[in-house]
């Protein structure tokens, strides 16, 4: 009995250890038993009619491609074999006493799970073989419907807009080419003949790209050829109105030079219109740059001339007004000069602006003496020399203004920064004011380097705004380099009076609370004694931190004494 006792306890783990091990073989089968019913779920939803069908529909060719569909129809048929079999295995070692059956059931499961995996490796590569299948001949017919379409456009955009105006016979040639081209195509597709099928797409393309380029080309020419002679026109007609006109708007020499202008350009538009005709691009598009170049020039000889006209005969009399204007105030404005030159005699910038604008004073007087002598009471008028008058007038004029709005607006600035100058330095000299008005009545002993710092801020502001009653410019831009220092230092000021203050406050509040507790001890009246000493010292560190610790004490004596502070 005794020595079975004694062997209990070892039994008892045995019989533990072997329930253990059952446990964790089970737990493995049963992993084991899961990762193969999710392999064979995977595999079980797989259908190949998907992959056989498009096969089958390739057009009408059924015959050539038996083969490969009886091919896939067989590996179906074995693949659905397989997946049976493997149901039927599965259903076997999913019965609870098969799992503990360790080492048949290990064996079986894995070798099932194998086959399922080769099954799933094969699947996977007959899926791809058919879908790159698939997918090869599928592009081939989308890249032959997509050049059939770019073919129809072509063909619709050249019957539309080339084929009756020009060269005919180029673009049916070429026209032709390319559906000889497509049936080619057509023909290597259902043959299957893959290196001849990519030649010939090759060579469409070459053909297609080149006739769109030149297509393309010729009809932006065409449209350009247009603008430029229409434009062309109307200038001529333009310079016919202009001859046609009693005054003399256009001297002899001038026409001369535009006439010859209209020749060149006549001739050089029929040379384009030929080039273009014989699709010779390259001549036609250097000639049509040498037009539009020329045209350009002509366009403006004759808008000069036209522009000169209008602006003379439709602008006189505005212009004489806007003179009359500028002569009533030209003193005010040379009054207005001499104020602002005065007031900154010492300035370069705003000197040179002023000369600037004498000069364009000078200028314009000079022109309006000019005009004056042109009369138009005459039976001819030079309106070239009156536009050109005009024109350096205006523009002296507009100099005029833009100079003076600079002028203005650069004494508007440095009237701005005196006013700032002013403005900064009072406050800083107001600010060190009252911060000596607070040490006074509040009778603080600040440090000797608080009062250093305020004694010297303040003298070097005095001299500031000594000096800048004789130097101005000088003396600001001096400022502006101290002006961060001085905040800075006022900054500091500030901080160690405020400290000052808020430290004797705090002392206040605090020898009000521990006064209540003087008589309580002798202790305590002698501590407040010698904190009344230190404090009329203007100690007021020491004092704060003497009255913390003195009001600490009497804390905890109070609690010790189960008392409550009042």
């Amino acid at each position: 009995m005794l020595v079975f006792l004694i062997l209990l306890p070892f039994l008892l783990l045995v019989i533990f250890g072997a329930y253990l091990l059952v446990c964790l073989f089970v737990r493995q089968n049963n992993l084991l038993l899961k990762k193969t019913k999710q392999l064979y779920n995977n595999l079980k939803l797989s259908n190949f009619n998907c992959v056989i069908s498009p096969f089958q529909l390739l057009r009408n060719e059924k015959q050539a491609l038996e083969q490969s569909i009886k091919v896939l129809k067989q590996f179906q048929i074995k693949f659905d074999n397989e997946i049976n079999s493997a149901f039927e295995q599965l259903t076997v070692y999913s019965k609870p006493n098969n799992i503990y059956r360790f080492i048949w059931f290990n064996r079986n499961i894995k070798l099932l799970n194998k086959n399922l995996q080769h099954l799933y490796t094969k699947q996977q590569e007959y899926i791809n073989l058919t879908k790159n299948a698939i997918v090869y001949f599928n592009n081939s017919y989308d890249c032959l419907v997509f050049y059939r379409q770019a073919f129809c456009f072509l063909n619709q955009f050249i019957n539309n807009f080339l084929i009756e105006k020009y060269d005919s016979l180029f673009y049916l040639n070429v026209l032709n080419r390319i559906s000889l081209l497509f049936k080619e195509i057509e023909n290597c597709i259902q043959a299957k003949d893959v290196e001849k099928q990519i030649a010939f797409l090759n060579k469409l393309h070459n053909i297609l790209s080149q006739t769109i380029i030149t297509a393309n080309r010729q009809y932006m020419f065409d449209i350009k050829l247009s603008y430029l002679t229409h434009h062309f026109k109307v200038l001529i007609q333009k310079v016919k109105q202009m001859e046609l006109m009693k005054n003399k708007v256009i001297n002899s020499q001038d026409l001369l030079k535009l006439h010859e202008l209209i020749n060149n350009i006549t001739i050089k538009l029929k040379d384009c219109a030929n080039f273009l005709n014989n699709l010779n691009l390259m001549l036609c598009e250097r000639n049509m740059d040498e037009v539009q170049e020329a045209i350009s020039w002509f366009f403006q000889a004759v808008s000069s001339k036209e522009k000169s006209i209008n602006l003379v005969v439709e602008n006189i009399d505005d212009f004489r007004n806007q003179i009359q204007q500028y002569e009533k105030k030209n003193e005010l404005l040379k009054t207005t000069i001499k104020a602002i030159e005065l007031v900154f005699q010492n300035e370069t910038d705003v000197h040179d602006l002023i000369i600037e604008l004498n000069e364009n004073c000078d200028l314009i007087t000079k022109n309006i003496n000019n005009l004056n002598h042109q009369s138009l009471a005459q039976n001819q008028i030079n309106y070239e020399k009156l536009f050109y008058l005009m024109s350096q007038t205006n523009q002296a004029l507009e100099k005029l203004k833009n100079s003076l709005t600079d002028l203005l607006n650069l004494a508007v600035n440095k009237f701005d920064d005196y006013r700032f100058f002013v403005y900064t330095l009072d406050d800083f000299r107001f600010k060190f004011f009252q911060i000596e008005n607070l040490i006074s009545d509040q009778d603080l002993k600040v440090p000797a380097k608080t009062l250093q710092v305020i004694n010297k801020s303040k003298l070097e502001l005095d001299n500031i705004f000594t000096e800048a009653n004789n130097n101005y410019l000088g003396t600001f831009n001096l400022f502006s380099e101290k002006i961060d220092l001085l905040q800075i230092q006022l900054t500091e000021v500030i901080c160690d009076v405020v400290s000052l203050v808020n430290l004797r406050l705090m002392c206040k509040q605090a020898f009000l609370f521990a006064n209540k507790y003087r008589q309580k001890s002798s202790h305590i009246d002698r501590s407040l004694e010698q904190l009344t000493k230190l404090y009329n010292q203007q100690n007021y560190p020491d004092t704060l931190e003497g009255l913390i610790n003195l009001l600490t004490k009497i804390k905890t004596n109070t609690k010790q004494d189960y008392l409550e502070l009042n």
